[in-house]
């Protein structure tokens, strides 16, 4: 019943259904929870964009998962991909994330965007539908800088959250007073 209460943009009814205990998270037979459907269409139910957002921001409220995924999308891969930029705003407020965008990025060539992408968290090892990651695309298809530096972030990355770097030596200094130490699981990588 949410679900079709988002679908059919009636917010009110779904801050109502939220508040007497219905599952935000209870997904359509098609895998899509009550957020994800708000924005997976544009089309002439709603009068605007507006009547989206409003949606959204009542069942973020009521404690939706920003992240929730439905084969590898969330809420914010259909709103991108729908062009509601005052959604993608509100969802990117409360931490929403587009896990294809990194593939898409890298299918596209867009070196600046899997820098910023990777820089900002988003999982390397995310694979799309097809089972295709970043890596994956970017070898794939020739682009050889992009396949690079997603690499070197990675390693990069792998080795500031273990607080290592790496010595001229070859063995890695931890950060803690510089001592040399055994690699961690993460940096046999290198």
């Amino acid at each position: 019943m949410l679900q079709h209460a988002a679908q059919h943009g009636f917010p009110t009814v779904c801050t109502a259904l939220a508040a007497a205990g219905a599952n935000l998270e209870a997904a359509l037979p098609s895998g899509h929870t009550a957020l994800i459907h708000t924005v997976l269409f544009r089309n002439a139910e709603y009068k605007s964009e507006a009547d989206k957002l409003a949606i959204v921001e009542a069942l973020l409220a009521a404690g939706a998962d920003v992240n929730k995924t439905n084969k590898g999308s969330t809420a914010m891969t259909f709103a991108k991909k729908n062009n509601f930029s005052t959604i993608v705003a509100a969802l990117r407020a409360v931490g929403g994330k587009d896990p294809q965008a990194l593939v898409i990025a890298a299918e596209k060539g867009d070196l600046a965007a899997v820098e910023a992408l990777i820089a900002d968290g988003e999982d390397v090892n995310f694979a799309d539908e097809g089972s295709w990651t970043a890596l994956l695309v970017s070898g794939g298809l020739g682009m050889h800088d992009i396949f690079l530096r997603t690499c070197l972030l990675t390693l990069s990355l792998v080795a500031l959250a273990c607080g290592a770097v790496r010595s001229p030596q070859g063995m890695h200094r931890t950060g803690s007073g510089g001592r040399q130490s055994r690699s961690c699981n993460h940096c046999q990588l290198w």
